[in-house]
């Protein structure tokens, strides 16, 4: 940042307005304000500091502090700065907060800070906190920053000698910009740590590996290294071999038992229609032993050939009975042709 211009008014020991034209430093980068005490050496550092940040440079006065002493009532404090920086040209007029006399009655009343940012473009930022926002985000540094760096005030400097390594490095890296290179450095920092884990978890994996791997009881203690290999390398192909015969024998036993769980299941169910015929085979005996010809329900041979129907498909053995039960329906066939001329004879009709 390169001061060109800076007005003030009822600011500081300047009860007037005074400008200042700071373009006959030229390109210089340093220089000197020296005089007499009280002559304003230090009003002209609060002066810029308070354009550009809405402080003071030192610590001795407050910003609501600054209106002059000597000023006129109907005088107004302000300060005016046009400066450059990065080949630009910015322009700020701020004014802090005083009490001034009132425009109709007596009294006074209190004239609130505020400030207005031109930018190179012309556009325009409003609000003291606005415009210090936009300037610390142009010159990339905070008002403390810039009284330690840019503009040092008698006793400031002092400060800057005196300060930690971490706000000095704070400082510098605000200054030089090399905030990037510090996220870089963080984010190297961060893929050191993670690959590190992942080396210390491989080196713990390989260790528990290790400590349960065994050689065969038979190799001594100690050979050349290259027998060594061969013999955990021949010992390994062994296990591989033994891993795969018990993956093929615990496939056969899987298969195996799939299969019995369907013999299992095919058997419940034809147990289950053996019990079922059986149970209509005793129901037709009964009908057939116990009921009288001309009583007996005309239905029961309807149901009797849907039980025989629903044990139709079971084992060999169950055909055997069906046959069998065949043979006992074909008696029971002859005797209802006797028992239907009884029933005529019980009913009066002719058969």
């Amino acid at each position: 940042m390169k001061p060109i211009e800076l007005t003030v008014s009822a600011f500081g020991p300047y009860a007037g307005e005074v400008s200042l034209s700071l373009e006959q430093l030229g390109s210089h980068g340093l220089f000197l304000i020296t005089g007499d005490t009280g002559a304003g050496k230090t009003s002209i550092f609060d002066a810029i500091c308070f354009a550009l940040f809405g402080e003071v440079s030192g610590s001795q006065r407050a910003a609501d502090q600054l209106r002059s002493d000597f000023a006129k009532p109907q005088a107004e404090t302000f300060v005016h700065l046009r400066f450059t920086h990065a080949g630009e040209e910015y322009i700020i007029h701020r004014t802090p907060k005083y009490e001034r006399p009132k425009k109709r009655g007596s009294g006074t009343v209190t004239q609130n800070a505020n400030a207005v940012l031109t930018r190179p473009d012309g556009a325009t930022v409003a609000g003291a906190t606005a415009v210090t926002e936009e300037v610390e985000r142009i010159l990339g540094v905070g008002c403390q920053s810039f009284k330690q760096i840019s503009m040092i005030a008698q006793g400031e400097f002092m400060k800057l000698l005196t300060a930690d390594s971490r706000t000095r490095a704070e400082i510098i890296r605000r200054v030089f910009h090399t905030e990037p290179l510090v996220q870089l450095q963080k984010q190297i920092k961060a893929e050191f740590l993670e690959y590190n884990k992942k080396c210390a978890d491989a080196q713990r994996a390989a260790a528990q590996y290790a400590e349960g791997f065994r050689l065969d009881e038979g190799l001594p203690e100690e050979m050349e290294l290259s027998s060594l290999l061969d013999a955990v390398r021949r010992q390994n192909m062994a296990d591989e071999a033994q891993l795969a015969a018990d993956r093929t024998r615990l496939e056969q036993l899987r298969t195996a038992q799939t299969r019995a769980i369907e013999v299992v299941v095919k058997a419940q169910r034809d147990n289950e229609m053996r019990e079922k015929w059986r149970a209509a085979q005793e129901q037709r005996e009964k009908l057939e032993a116990g009921a009288a010809p001309c009583l007996r329900p005309a239905g029961a041979r309807h149901r009797v050939a849907e039980m025989e129907h629903m044990a139709g498909g079971t084992d060999t053995r169950t055909a055997a009975v069906r046959q069998r039960g065949a043979a006992r329906t074909g008696g029971a066939a002859a005797a209802r042709q006797d028992a239907a001329g009884t029933a005529g004879v019980c009913t009066g009709k002719t058969v």
